[in-house]
């Protein structure tokens, strides 16, 4: 399959990858919506999400490692706050339906104890609830899916803690990534041939094998936010392996099997050469094969997402590839009505 935009439409026929080509319209639309915020000092953040809601948040945890200034950023995925949340805590609740059960029970949790909370949604119980009670909410924009949504559910966040007084991404920075998206897009799209498409290269190269992905630290909330979409979009498991802590056990585990591995290395930091080196050169010994990708974009959050478009569209192209419908999660809808039911 030569990956054409007829073979992408054929497969997609919902048309999950019309989100993905809008992308950096999206975070342009991101920055201008509304919320009613004030400067104010809280000692730690809490950012609540599940699914393609959550890991917005993981990225920003990554992005705030490095923040003198910044206070220590939490990521729930999951029903209860951390026990150390109280009126001193900004809490982000994020639930791109509004209607997220662990999202709405940690957010209730967040106002009982009042905490500073904004919620973020397009639409659903969590909107209603924070119109009742007066609570900030940001209205998030239509997309087809929450994970293909990423752009209005981090950068909206984004532009929250600029708000409120901690700057994660300056305004120039956020406005610089959104041009390095459009230039990722004129090379990574569907009407892009496999010759020059990274992404529909990369898709390839994980075709009917299984994905080791390899990446820095700081570049964890991208890697783990690629393994999400690569179970959602083409339905495969993928695992992620983080450096440095991968070079002291999962290392070992690169000998000769019968099973049949992909490698996929993300660089990005050079401190991390020789241990890349040595595991791309195990990976060789073992008979499989790797693949690596790298930025050239050299500030950091323009550098994130730069990746994250690229690896977004190569789980869009393996769906197609192996021929399921990217859009539809039956496994999670089925899950969902369960759930429900009790």
């Amino acid at each position: 399959m030569r990956l054409t935009k007829d073979d992408v439409e054929r497969v997609d026929k919902e048309g999950l990858y019309r989100d993905y080509e809008a992308w950096p319209e999206l975070a342009e639309q991101a920055l201008k919506l509304k919320v009613d915020l004030k400067e104010r000092k809280v000692y730690n953040i809490v950012y609540c999400g599940m699914g393609g809601s959550g890991c917005a948040g993981d990225i920003i945890q990554d992005l705030a490692f490095s923040k003198p200034n910044i206070p220590p950023i939490y990521v729930v995925k999951g029903y209860n706050l951390p026990t150390f949340a109280d009126s001193s805590t900004l809490v982000l609740a994020v639930s791109y339906s509004g209607e997220t059960e662990e999202t709405l029970t940690a957010f209730k949790e967040a106002l009982k104890l009042n905490c500073t909370t904004v919620g973020l949604s397009s639409g659903g119980r969590l909107e209603k609830i924070c119109a009742e009670k007066n609570i900030p909410h940001v209205k998030l924009g239509k997309a087809l899916t929450p994970r293909s949504a990423l752009p209005y559910i981090l950068y909206s966040s984004l532009n929250i803690l600029n708000k409120i007084g901690y700057e994660l991404v300056s305004q120039e920075e956020l406005n610089g990534s959104i041009a390095v998206m459009q230039k990722v897009r004129k090379t990574t799209g569907i009407s892009n041939d496999l010759e020059t498409n990274e992404a529909k290269q990369i898709a390839e190269h994980l075709y009917n094998g299984y994905p080791i992905i390899y990446g820095a630290q700081h570049l964890k909330g991208v890697l783990i936010r690629f393994k999400n979409s690569l179970n959602e979009n083409a339905k495969i498991h993928a695992l992620v392996e983080v450096l440095p802590e991968a070079c002291h056990n999962s290392i070992e585990a690169w000998h000769p099997s019968n099973l049949d591995l992909r490698a996929l290395f993300v660089l990005g930091e050079r401190r991390l050469k020789k241990r890349f080196d040595t595991l791309m050169e195990l990976v060789e010994r073992s008979g499989f094969k790797y693949r690596t990708v790298y930025t050239e974009e050299t500030e950091l959050f323009s550098s994130l997402m730069s990746i994250l478009y690229l690896l977004e569209y190569a789980t869009l192209y393996l769906a197609v590839l192996r021929g399921v419908p990217p859009a539809p999660t039956p496994n999670i809808t089925l899950l969902k009505k369960r759930v429900e039911e009790n």
